[in-house]
């Protein structure tokens, strides 16, 4: 399984600062993966 795309929005909520979307083999998507700050 590799990963054929990466859609990243910046955003300010609270901690999270950006969120992402991830696709894997042109087939299988993941959305709203939030990337916070520690």
């Amino acid at each position: 399984m590799e990963i054929t795309k990466v859609i990243v929005r910046l955003v300010d909520m609270n901690k999270v600062r950006a969120v992402a979307s991830v696709t894997f083999d042109e087939e299988l998507v993941v959305h709203n993966m939030r990337i916070v700050e520690g």
